[in-house]
């Protein structure tokens, strides 16, 4: 198993050279097949094909064997291509070199990449680097220090609840590009745009290039950091205890408004038509949630639901999954959906946008205020570049930019420091009530 390993190191070592002396012609082939060939939609595509090479998406070995001759120059049949495609889109699967952790992120390649040349290129890149970077994450030993909840491979000596950055100077990691992601609660292309012009101050501040990668479900950004392959995030609130714990991430900040206030409340919403009066009318009717690790879309209305209202899911009422807020709330305006939890400055950033009318929903219940969306660094990144990435965020200046557009509309102007101790104690509550683990599978 070590021979076979270390073979198939050196085998991706060869790869990251073939790869590295295309990624710099990869945008200008990508320009060349969409049509644009402006500096700025260039740059963009470089972006999303460096995005596609860390490969955040699901992959199996047979993928990996299958973009072996690919990478050498050989192109696929086209239905072959098709299907490789396919596979690597539609399915949720398992890569067996990291056993029992399953890969369940899903990409939506055809807002990057169109056409059947796209698909080909595609073909090219994505397994080979996924298996590759991959393994990076892996193999790491277990230390024997000071944890909490942490995972094995983190130490926890100053009792702040995060994982600590280490002090053996080989564990640690200077990656360019840089890649970002942030929590996947709407329309990941929304928030491309939102976040371009953060993005082009964190690259003055860095020195590096940086990514943005948007990421399909919770599950995979996790995934992402805990295998070395995400550096900066924005997790949501009910993600980052599972991502502090499972993937070492160090949140040290989170969005306020410029008056210093924070925080979102979790909305149960219904339509006007669902003849849904009160929380306990959704006795024996269908509930929407988004996911099992969002505080808002599961987490808080299933431990209030149970102690305020003595209603349990499966008993009392049906749940689905939606997968995000934006889901959630488009189901409940456009009655598929009789109710459904959700996060309100998702709401009221829709409305802001004209995506759904104030008139379409009705909320039944309003929680207390919760911190919002945590965003920090992987553990393991160099400290001087920590900080530069922590002075990146507070010293941006909204004003004026796509950062400002978007997030104004839910009443948010500034990055306010934070420690995970002392911000997500209440979650760290609920996710105890609900009889929440941390342990990593």
């Amino acid at each position: 198993m070590q021979l076979a390993f270390t073979s198939l190191q050196s085998t991706c070592h060869r790869l990251h050279i073939i790869i590295d002396a295309r990624l710099k012609t990869a945008a200008e082939h990508l320009a060349t097949h969409t049509g644009h060939r402006t500096p700025g939609s260039t740059r963009m595509r470089h972006r999303s094909v460096v995005a596609i090479a860390s490969c955040h998406i699901p992959f199996t070995f047979d993928s990996f064997l299958f973009a072996l001759p690919v990478i050498g120059g050989e192109l696929p049949p086209e239905p072959q291509a098709n299907r490789f495609h396919q596979s690597l889109v539609e399915d949720s699967l398992i890569c067996p070199l990291r056993k029992g952790t399953s890969l369940t992120g899903q990409v939506d390649v055809a807002q990057t990449m169109k056409g059947t040349a796209m698909n080909l290129f595609k073909a090219k890149l994505f397994a080979t680097v996924a298996m590759c970077l991959g393994i990076s994450g892996m193999q790491v030993a277990a230390q024997d220090c000071p944890r909490g909840d942490l995972d094995e491979r983190y130490c926890d000596a100053d009792g702040d609840l995060i994982a600590d950055i280490p002090t053996d100077e080989s564990m640690l990691i200077d990656p360019d590009p840089l890649i970002f992601a942030y929590t996947p609660v709407e329309d990941p292309a929304v928030y491309a745009t939102a976040w371009s012009d953060f993005l082009t101050h964190l690259e003055a501040e860095t020195g590096k290039s940086v990514v943005f990668f948007p990421v399909q479900s919770n599950a995979a950004q996790i995934e992402a950091m805990r295998s070395g392959r995400l550096h900066i995030a924005g997790f949501n609130t009910g993600s980052n205890p599972l991502a502090v714990n499972c993937a070492g991430f160090r949140p040290f900040t989170i969005m306020a408004s410029k008056d210093g206030s924070f925080g979102y409340e979790m909305e149960i919403l219904t339509h006007p038509d669902s003849g849904i009066d009160a929380v306990e009318d959704i006795r024996g009717k269908q509930l929407a949630f988004t996911s099992p690790t969002s505080n808002s879309g599961f987490k808080a209305p299933s431990a209030i639901l149970k102690s305020d209202f003595n209603m349990v899911a499966e008993v009392d009422f049906e749940p689905v999954f939606s997968g995000k807020h934006d889901n959630s709330i488009l189901g409940v305006a456009n009655k598929d959906y009789p109710a459904a939890s959700i996060a309100n400055s998702v709401l009221h950033r829709m409305i802001s946008r004209d995506v759904v009318e104030p008139e379409q929903v009705i909320s039944l219940y309003k929680s207390q205020t919760f911190p919002t969306t945590g965003f920090g660094v992987v553990y393991n990144l160099k400290p001087e570049l920590q900080e530069s990435i922590r002075n990146a965020f507070f010293n941006f200046q909204w004003e004026g930019t796509t950062l400002e557009e978007e997030f104004s509309k839910s009443n948010e102007g500034q990055f306010l420091e934070m420690t995970y101790q002392e911000f997500w104690e209440v979650i760290r509550k609920i996710d105890a009530a609900n009889g929440v683990s941390y342990a990593c599978q």
